[in-house]
């Protein structure tokens, strides 16, 4: 009996881990929460709206990305793992297209980079431990010249065992004037040292304030 008993507790743990952990696709996301030059990121496709292409090898899941990119994704400390396969699209080759660089930040480290891809290069796989991170950002950045192409976060997705993960656009700091308040009082600010050239005019203005 005891053993039987032992046994159906072993069950349940074990059902109730697989039930509890479960895969969350990036493209599943509002991605208009994106930050991203020229274009939007876009769900399942490249940025053309054509199928991610990777080096010949087709990915039903993903998200297109142009650089520079950025997404930011708050994991509530609810995930484990973050997968994905990285490159550019197969819809730019032969174009060239200035090289880039995918980095995955977890909250205010790097968890990981590509270091620089062009877009003759092999797509790399990511597999990064998130477990108690609460902001998981996605960057792909230029890395030289202007025309970078397109490239993607094929299959990218999250294990999770929380809450789900949601994108948010991250709050941008004020603006604010550097320039110190001017003084109240007379003050003459012009330069101490003028230049001049022999025999030439002179006209000299005193800015002042106060």
């Amino acid at each position: 009996m005891k053993k039987l008993l032992l046994l159906i507790a072993i069950s349940i743990c074990f059902f109730s881990t697989t039930i509890a952990q479960r895969y969350v696709y990036i493209d599943e996301l509002n991605l208009s929460h994106a930050e991203q030059d020229d274009f939007p990121i876009t769900s399942k496709t490249n940025i053309k709206g054509n199928p991610i292409k990777l080096n010949h090898r087709l990915f039903e899941r993903g998200i297109g990305t142009y650089t520079n990119s950025m997404l930011y994704i708050n994991l509530k400390g609810g995930s484990s793992k973050f997968e994905a396969v990285v490159g550019f699209d197969d819809e730019v080759l032969g174009q060239g297209c200035h090289p880039i660089e995918f980095i995955v930040y977890a909250d205010d480290r790097i968890a990981w980079r590509s270091g620089v891809m062009k877009p003759t290069d092999e797509p790399k796989s990511l597999v990064v431990n998130v477990e108690g991170t609460q902001i998981l950002t996605l960057f792909v950045k230029s890395v030289r010249g202007k025309w970078n192409g397109f490239s993607a976060w094929a299959d990218a997705r999250l294990e999770v065992s929380g809450e789900k993960p949601e994108a948010y656009v991250r709050k941008k700091e004020e603006n604010y004037i550097l320039t110190p308040v001017a003084s109240k009082a007379p003050l003459i600010n012009g330069p101490t040292i003028v230049g001049v050239m022999s025999g030439s005019p002179i006209q000299y203005y005193i800015p002042v304030t106060g």
